[in-house]
């Protein structure tokens, strides 16, 4: 006589049950993939969800910015040059004074036909103050350039606007009937040429209050550049306290310099 053995009728507990529920929905999720290639668009991105680093480079264009969203603290230094520019773009305001050279300057890019207003700077003694004292370029051409220069010497208390012909080239000829000439010989313009023997009009001023004006017509002629350039300049003396002056507040020069002819 063959004996069978019972089965077993255990059932699963509620603890497998509910931990194999768990599992199942883990599993799954409750996200749905996208089909396809380029299936993601913006509103599918949490805020900030994108870094910089998940960026490839290049692939930001000026076409995916927002008007006014760069500004200059997020651009690097030297990262934006004259091509990135549109024309008439750059105004007079928007330059450092002193931070142009003529090197910085295609020839005839400047002349300041309507006149450039320089606030004064100062020094002890007439050869520290004009020393200290920026160089504002007027006209550039080859290798000529011209600029003024407005100080104050405290030590006589006088104001001065001085204009300057400066050259890279050497041998350079200047007829200045109001400043200093080179007319050739063995008196030419020279690269090296001290800044106080270019000097080609000046003026100044002592009491507060006091303006001064001059004006003369200077010819320039280098291997490259023959020149006719009608200069002038004003100055005026001003308190502070006192109300705008013609050129603007305080002790201040306006300088002029055109080709002509």
């Amino acid at each position: 006589m063959t004996t069978t053995a019972p089965r077993s009728s255990r059932r699963p507990s509620a603890g497998l049950l509910v931990a194999s529920l768990a599992l199942v929905l883990a599993a799954s999720g409750s996200s749905t993939a996208l089909p396809g290639k380029n299936t993601v668009k913006a509103d599918d991105l949490a805020k900030n969800s994108v870094t910089s680093k998940a960026i490839k480079a290049g692939a930001v264009k000026s076409a995916d910015l927002a008007q006014g969203s760069v500004d200059a603290g997020a651009l690097k230094k030297d990262s934006v040059r004259p091509s990135h520019l549109a024309d008439n773009s750059v105004r007079g305001d928007d330059v450092q004074d002193g931070s142009l050279g003529s090197s910085d300057l295609v020839d005839y890019a400047v002349s300041s036909k309507n006149g450039v207003a320089i606030q004064a700077t100062s020094g002890p003694g007439q050869d520290a103050a004009r020393d200290n004292a920026a160089e504002r370029v007027l006209l550039s051409a080859g290798p000529i350039t011209v600029y003024g220069k407005c100080y104050v010497d405290t030590v006589a208390e006088r104001l001065h606007a001085e204009l300057f012909v400066k050259t890279t080239e050497a041998d350079v000829l200047v007829n200045a009937p109001d400043g200093t000439t080179y007319s050739g010989g063995d008196v030419f313009l020279q690269p090296a040429t001290p800044e106080a023997a270019r000097s080609v009009l000046g003026d100044q001023v002592a009491p507060v209050g006091g303006s001064g004006a001059r004006q003369s017509t200077i010819t320039i002629a280098s291997d490259q550049e023959y020149l006719t350039v009608l200069t002038s300049l004003f100055l005026q003396r001003r308190d502070p306290a006192e109300p705008t002056g013609p050129y603007g507040a305080g002790d201040r020069c306006l300088f002029g310099a055109s080709i002509i002819g």
